[in-house]
C-alpha cells in the first residue's frame, strides 16, 4: 500500500508535540513517519518493520546516519494507533501505542521543523502539533 500524507509548511517548534492517529492497513508490511526540513533533510525517520520485528529511526542528510533499532514492536497489521513524538532539545521522545518511550537524538541540530510525510501502510485519522 502507498499511502502518503505530506506537509512541507509545518511550524513545530522545540518543546511541541506531534500527535498522530490512525489504523494500520491489514496488508501492510511497515510504514514510515518522517520529520524535518523537507524530504532531503530528515531529522527523524520513523520506521517500524513488521518483517524485521522492529522500529528503525535513523536521520537524512544527503546520507543515512547510524541505524537505531527498537527492538519493542507493538505495531500490528489492521490496528489503530496512537503515536505521539515530542521535540525536545535532547532528541525526539517517541511514545509508542502501548506505553513504551524511547529518545532519538537531534543529530541535526535543528530547533524548527517544517516538513512532515507519512507514508506506507499508516492511514491516518487526525494529527495534532501542541
Amino acid at each position: 500500500m502507498s499511502e502518503k500524507l505530506e506537509m512541507t509548511n509545518m511550524d513545530m517548534k522545540l518543546g511541541t508535540t506531534l500527535k498522530i492517529k490512525g489504523k494500520i492497513a491489514s496488508d501492510a508490511d511497515g510504514f514510515v513517519i518522517n520529520l524535518g526540513q523537507g524530504s532531503e533533510k530528515l531529522n527523524l525517520h520513523f520506521n517500524p518493520r513488521f518483517h524485521d520485528s522492529a522500529i528503525i529511526c535513523n536521520s537524512w542528510d544527503g546520507n543515512w546516519g547510524q541505524e537505531q533499532r527498537e527492538g519493542h514492536m507493538c505495531f500490528s497489521p489492521g490496528s489503530e494507533v496512537k503515536i505521539t513524538v515530542t521535540f525536545g532539545n535532547d532528541g525526539f521522545k517517541v511514545k509508542l501505542p502501548d506505553g513504551h518511550q524511547f529518545t532519538f537524538p537531534n543529530r541535526l541540530g535543528d530547533s524548527h521543523l517544517s516538513y512532515l510525510s507519512v507514508q506506507g501502510g499508516l492511514n491516518v485519522s487526525s494529527f495534532k502539533i501542541d
